[in-house]
Order: C-alpha cells, then structure tokens, then sequence
C-alpha cells in the first residue's frame, strides 16, 4: 500500500474513531466542523444508540443550523430503523457493530438484535 492510502486509511479510522466516540449515548457532546465532515452522521448515530438504550424518543432534543440537515438526519434515522426491521442477521449484526462498538458484545446481542428489530 503506498504512503498516501495508508494515511488516507488512518485518518478514516480515526474520524470512525471520534464519531463513535461522539454518539456515545453516556456523554453530552457538542458537534461543530466543516461541512461534509460526518456532523449529521454524529447526531443520527447518536439517536440510534439513545433508542438502543431504550431512551423514550419524546425525551431527545436535537439542534441543527439548519432545517435541510434536520430532515435528512430524520431520513437517515427511519431508512436505517426500517433496515434493521428487515435485514437478514448478519447484516443487521454488522450494522449493530459498527454504529455500537464494544457496546455490541455477545452477551447482549441478542437482546439488542431484538430491540433493534422492533424499533
């Protein structure tokens, strides 16, 4: 791999890193970059893993600049639900992984993989 794919790969990981890091449902974080730099992701991620930990959608409040960027984290929140009402297991639990990280452990999973399901 050439020198510049490599760093390229690096600072992949590392935004997938802070954006994990970002969601987190146990912190309270605020979000502000660039356009185009992951901030709607961030907030969507976010709603997925406060309903994962069974918060009650009416008790979260998300600010956006503006209109157009809350409608498509709206977007990106129920095409993403309506997947993983649907999604064969392994993709479901693929997804699962990547939005929850170590969250995703075996011992729960099948707990998740159910709530995730009926959300």
């Amino acid at each position: 791999m050439n020198k510049y794919k490599e760093e390229k790969n690096n600072l992949i990981s590392l935004a997938n890193s802070q954006q994990t890091a970002a969601s987190s449902p146990l912190s309270s974080v605020w979000v502000e970059a660039s356009a185009g730099t992951g901030k709607t992701k961030v907030l969507s991620d976010r709603v997925l893993r406060l309903l994962l930990k069974k918060v009650n959608p009416s008790k979260i409040l998300c600010l956006t600049y503006t209109k157009a960027a809350a409608v498509e984290m709206n977007e990106r929140i129920a095409k993403r639900l309506s997947s993983w009402a649907v999604d064969n297991d392994e993709i479901l639990k693929e997804d699962l992984k990547k939005l929850l990280g170590n969250d995703f452990n075996s011992s729960s999973q099948d707990d998740i993989i159910k709530l995730a399901r009926t959300l």
